[in-house]
């Protein structure tokens, strides 16, 4: 994993206040595991492969071997390992690695770069989604300041916090962002959510922000049905959308965008 966060190092040198940190982020300080494809195993698995599959290995290794995770292995291994055994005959257990890895809570996180808050929280973390934006939530609480809250959180919705942390894990969070911490659903689908904070489309809380959040929403938020463009008016029907669909469409269409 080290020589993934090593490749990034030129790339960061070039862009102004970047920090790289090689550590997971959750809800209490603790050293835990990461569990990996290495690219030394990835590399040997294809040298091993038969000339006609190397090709199609190749793309179902790529999964693994961008889903670290951790505290276990990620939640969808087994079944993807399970593919990989029925179809190339390759055991997958025993190319898992592990390493130690710090957790720190977002709070940790704040200080150790020293920002008060985000614009942007962009999560893709493989089952731990919900565990960090609880810290995020327990950190922000308690800074008595509306820009600790990050303007647009997106994170995956696809599934993997569920397995980890129970039914209805994701669904739960969305609804504690929606109704305790003034965030608004602007989009759901099968793989990620993206919410923006009430306050930061206020213009008396900052005019050139909240008419580039609109903006945003207007460019990026049209109904593949009725064509409307997103709205931040709380009650428009046109939002939250739901698979490029407005919630009104999608109500009326449902069977189609589900299909």
């Amino acid at each position: 994993m080290q020589d993934r966060v090593k490749a990034l190092i030129p790339l960061a040198a070039k862009l102004p206040w970047m920090n790289l940190l090689e550590v997971g982020i959750g809800q209490t300080n603790i050293q835990d595991h990461v569990y990996f494809l290495s690219d030394e195993d990835f590399g040997e698995l294809l040298r091993g492969a038969k000339p006609y599959q190397r090709d199609d290995l190749k793309n179902d290794l790529l999964f693994l071997l961008n889903m670290g995770s951790i505290g276990a292995e990620h939640p969808s291994w087994k079944d993807h390992a399970k593919h990989l055994l029925d179809k190339y005959g390759i055991n997958m257990q025993n190319f898992i690695q592990n390493a130690p890895i710090d957790v720190w809570t977002y709070a940790d996180l704040a200080n150790h770069v020293g920002f008060r808050g985000c614009e942007v929280l962009l999560i893709d973390c493989e089952g731990y989604d919900t565990r960090i934006l609880r810290s995020m939530i327990e950190h922000c609480k308690v800074q008595d300041d509306d820009d600790a809250w990050p303007d647009i959180i997106q994170f995956e919705s696809a599934g993997h916090c569920d397995k980890r942390d129970g039914p209805g894990a994701e669904d739960s969070m969305i609804h504690l962002l929606e109704n305790d911490h003034g965030y608004i659903l602007l989009e759901w689908n099968y793989s990620n959510t993206i919410l923006v904070h009430n306050t930061a489309l206020q213009p008396q809380n900052g005019r050139a922000r909240a008419d580039r959040l609109a903006r945003w929403i207007w460019v990026n938020f049209q109904c593949y049905w009725c064509h409307e463009r997103g709205k931040i008016d709380r009650s428009s029907p046109q939002l939250p959308f739901t698979a490029g669909t407005c919630w009104k469409c999608f109500q009326k269409y449902k069977r189609q965008v589900l299909r």
